[in-house]
């Protein structure tokens, strides 16, 4: 589960964010996740709460927001999502995950992931002093 090592790296940084403007509480975090980053939202989100327990974070509402997961194949061109079927039993490898996309437009194997494995802070609330 590495959902928990990805929430301790955005409290880092919320944390740190919110310093730099002079926070005394983080209310709020909104944040972006690509389909094919491979973390569980509801894990992400636990993991997040645990992390912020008696930091200025503790208590924030955190909001997470899917991004889709976009592929390109180098036979046909096609440059979009990928079909849900294709990866929702697919293995959790990042490179396994890519063998097993099939272009929804012409059906080869031959394309890789070009969008959807970011995890993307958007924006923060905060109280300040």
């Amino acid at each position: 589960m590495h959902e928990f090592s990805t929430a301790q790296m955005i409290i880092s940084t919320v944390i740190r964010v919110a310093k730099e403007n002079n926070a005394t509480r983080i209310t709020e975090i909104n944040l972006e996740l690509g389909e094919f980053t491979l973390l569980n939202p509801d894990y992400l989100k636990f993991s997040l709460n645990v992390a912020a327990e008696g930091t200025m974070a503790e208590g924030a509402k955190v909001n997470i927001t899917i991004r889709p997961g976009v592929i390109y194949c180098s036979e046909c061109g096609y440059e979009g999502e990928a079909k849900k079927e294709d990866f929702e039993g697919a293995p959790h490898v990042p490179q396994l995950l890519s063998l097993s996309l099939k272009c929804p437009k012409c059906g080869s194997s031959a394309t890789k992931i070009v969008g959807g494995r970011e995890c993307t802070v958007k924006n923060i609330q905060i109280v300040t002093a």
